[in-house]
């Protein structure tokens, strides 16, 4: 059961298979990596460095196959959330809002940007398979490899369904606004979202479980690391490090 259900990842992989360096990384080295330099990055508080690893990321993952369209619309998924985000500290000390405010509020945005950049290297530059072979060598506990694995793949189901949801609102000549029927709406949708989801995930347990499912993902063994791998490492904690050190300078 378990060799069927990992196979299910090519219905639900959100890139094309990728064929540059980025997917010939050995994959343990490309996450201890990317998390070295996210935290270097989140600590960075000048916003023109920010800024300058922000496009040297943007150029990294431009080189690793990505076409410009596909990543900005992945970061425009954000942009929601960061505006949400933004307002209260920009705007909640009171009225003018200072320097102070607008510079705090631009670092944040850069450095979610820029770790979202990061975490499209480290999850979709390779096969789904080939991550979850390494997390699973990386001794992490199998439940943790198994949620992640059961979270990647119903992200992508709950996109489906919003979109099922929302042609079918359209259909019905639905139109959103500030309404308070409009809110009643959308009310009824989440409810019925949730208790679908809910008696969905209990179905899936139920027939994991009767088709022998403990919580462990079967993985293959890994790649085996290169020198090439730990230049490509070494290349982008060397740019963290420096970037701390002009910052310090």
């Amino acid at each position: 059961m378990t060799t069927k259900f990992l196979n299910e990842d090519n219905y639900i992989h959100a890139t094309k298979e990728i064929t540059s360096w980025g997917a010939h990384w050995e994959a343990r080295t490309k996450v201890i990596t990317c998390f070295v330099t996210a935290f270097g990055l989140i600590a960075l508080n000048t916003s023109w460095l920010l800024f300058l690893s922000f496009n040297l990321l943007l150029l990294t993952v431009l080189t690793m196959g990505f076409s410009f369209k596909f990543i900005v619309s992945k970061l425009a998924l954000l942009l929601p959330f960061l505006t949400l985000m933004s307002i209260p500290l920009v705007f909640g000390g009171g009225f003018p809002p200072t320097f102070e405010r607008y510079q705090f509020a631009l670092l944040l945005i850069l450095k979610a940007l820029s770790v979202s950049l990061i975490m499209m290297i480290m999850i979709l530059s390779q096969p789904l398979q080939q991550l979850l072979s390494a997390l699973s060598h990386m001794h992490l506990p199998p439940f943790v490899v198994s949620i992640f694995f059961l979270s990647y793949r119903y992200t992508f189901l709950l996109w489906e369904n919003l979109k099922k949801i929302q042609r079918a609102l359209l259909s019905r000549l639905f139109r959103s606004s500030l309404h308070k029927n409009s809110f009643k709406t959308y009310g009824e949708v989440v409810g019925g979202m949730l208790i679908k989801s809910i008696d969905r995930s209990e179905k899936v347990h139920r027939a994991m479980i009767s088709r022998g499912f403990t919580g462990r993902i079967p993985a293959s063994n890994p790649q085996p690391m290169t020198k090439l791998d730990l230049i490509k490492a070494s290349s982008f904690i060397g740019m963290i490090i420096v970037l701390h050190i002009i910052e310090k300078w």
